[in-house]
């Protein structure tokens, strides 16, 4: 696998992604990330267990591939690397991370041990409004605001 993404595209969803992967320290896997690359496109999917998140990033695919990460030390190897093109190349199960002056390699597992992801389908999900959700939530912080006449004596 080589890839050559776009560093603030990646850590946008590498954002997400960070906070999706679990904490906990009961299923190391789920530290983990996937990156796959299928029918030209970079796809970007983690999990834990409870929530699942995925994300289509746009990039240059020179060999298609896929491993997985861990989350956390891949962000923050992201976030010492200055330059705006990152490449990504996989070899065996390291990936060699690359910027125009910068080098660094990170350790990843093989991607057969990752949990499945349920694809959603496009039938079972709704949208709505950003403006829709922010007026709802406006109206229930003030019931849900604690009075001051009612304070215990």
């Amino acid at each position: 696998m080589k890839l050559i993404l776009l560093k603030d595209k990646l850590k946008e969803v590498m954002y997400t992604i960070d906070r999706v992967c679990s904490k906990k320290g009961d299923l190391n896997i789920l530290n983990f990330f996937h990156i796959k690359t299928a029918n030209n496109k970079i796809i970007i999917t983690a999990t834990d267990l409870e929530i699942s998140y995925q994300a289509e990033i746009s990039g240059r695919i020179e060999k298609e591939g896929e491993i997985l990460l861990p989350a956390k030390q891949f962000t923050q190897l992201l976030d010492s690397f200055y330059e705006d093109e990152i490449t990504l190349e996989k070899s065996k199960n390291t990936v060699l991370i690359r910027g125009e002056s910068s080098l660094s390699s990170l350790v990843g597992l093989m991607e057969e041990e990752y949990p499945v992801v349920s694809k959603m389908e496009k039938e079972n999900y709704f949208e709505i409004d950003n403006e829709i959700i922010e007026d709802i939530l406006s109206k229930m912080f003030l019931n849900l605001k604690t009075s001051d006449l009612f304070k215990p004596e």
